[in-house]
């Protein structure tokens, strides 16, 4: 039978008839006398007698902290070693009374003294229940159980981001959920908020898709796909997230889309823009023009073009040189082309060469543009240049 010990092993005179009743005059080894009372052999001497000068380590669960309605701070101590350093200590957390049946959360360390974790996600309203634990080479030591309740759920917390992947008819806007309050909305309760009035509340709201996350969760984000707007307008959108505490709505953004496309291509077939030779006021080597010209030009020619199946009627044709961006030489000419469809274009005017001032120093020769280019345009359209190539202007 285990005797006490401080240290030291003490044994009473007849060890034989302590553990079996029988007398005892030879020597007996341990094994023997474990087998006798009906135990496996042991190892040393300190397990036959049931003595060890090491012990599982003492831990103690401390109070709660910083509780809200979806965190709360858990606190521990491991206040002894017991002769076998702590390899690993931390917390069993969850809503089962009995700590076994709860969680065991990842280790915070080793060695004694205090340790905390921060927990969050939690559901508002919601007992949850924490042990603390440690361990050594002997074993594991729970501290005692202790409960605290998650607070009442608030109205979630909520970001947007800027619209993305603007067209004509088309986009995209992002949202997520920073905190859910404690209470995660459902999915029919994430919405956007989007039209053309600026007071967005005012325009219809919208189910979004999730991106990523559990659904009304802290972290997890949504998307609104965008298709069917009106090309050339400005849209007003907002995300808004509501769960049992309430809604929560972002600020108000807005994004425009795309102009529409004039689907409009071409060529130069002959002539040019101011096809009058000019002279430059002075020059120098290379020959720079300092001054520009003052005179009217007259410019004509054809131009070919082809339209798309969407391009509109009431479209103009301008003259533009390069180095002063896209500024008009004075030539403009209108024409209304039908869909899908192609032909040519006569144009001609008298170009007012005095807007053409000041030639690119270092150009190659006096008086040369170096390149010119129509521009097909119509208001509220987005337009495009058509490069005619580098038509020479002087000597």
């Amino acid at each position: 039978m285990p005797v006490p010990s401080s240290g030291a092993l003490r044994l009473r005179a007849d060890i034989a008839a302590e553990v079996d009743g029988s007398a005892t005059g030879t020597d007996v080894s341990l094994g023997t006398l474990s087998n006798s009372a009906g135990f496996a052999e042991p190892d040393t001497m300190s397990e036959f007698y049931g003595y060890s000068s090491v012990s599982a380590p003492t831990v103690q669960t401390d109070a709660i902290s910083n509780v809200t309605a979806t965190s709360m701070t858990l606190n521990g101590n491991a206040t002894a070693d017991n002769g076998a350093s702590i390899t690993s200590k931390g917390f069993y957390f969850g809503t089962n009374s009995s700590y076994a049946s709860n969680t065991k959360r990842s280790s915070l360390g080793s060695g004694t003294g205090s340790f905390t974790e921060n927990v969050t996600g939690l559901t508002a309203a919601t007992t949850y229940y924490v042990t603390s634990y440690a361990i050594n080479s002997i074993g594991e030591s729970v501290g005692s159980t202790i409960s605290s309740s998650s607070g009442a759920a608030v109205v979630p917390t909520i970001s947007q981001g800027n619209a993305a992947g603007i067209g004509e008819t088309t986009a995209y806007v992002d949202g997520s959920i920073t905190d859910s309050g404690g209470n995660n909305a459902s999915q029919s309760n994430i919405k956007f908020y989007f039209g053309t009035n600026s007071n967005v509340t005012s325009n219809p709201n919208y189910q979004c898709v999730k991106l990523g996350g559990t659904t009304g969760a802290s972290g997890s984000s949504y998307r609104l796909n965008i298709s069917g707007a009106t090309a050339a307008t400005t849209y007003y959108y907002a995300f808004n997230v509501t769960n049992s505490a309430g809604q929560s709505t972002t600020p108000t953004k807005n994004f425009t889309t795309a102009s529409p496309s004039l689907q409009m291509s071409g060529s130069l077939q002959y002539g040019s823009i101011a096809g009058y030779s000019m002279y430059a006021n002075a020059c120098s080597s290379p020959c720079i023009s300092s001054y520009g010209f003052g005179s009217n030009q007259f410019s004509s020619g054809n131009h070919s073009w082809t339209s798309g199946a969407n391009t509109p009627s009431g479209i103009s044709l301008y003259g533009y040189c390069n180095w002063t961006p896209w500024s008009s030489l004075g030539f403009s000419s209108s024409f209304n082309p039908s869909a899908n469809s192609s032909g040519t274009h006569s144009w001609s005017a008298y170009v007012n060469v005095g807007n053409v001032v000041n030639w690119p120093p270092g150009s190659a020769s006096c008086g040369t543009c170096l390149t010119t280019y129509v521009r097909y345009t119509k208001s509220g359209y987005t337009t495009g240049y058509v490069n005619n190539g580098g038509l020479k202007f002087g000597p």
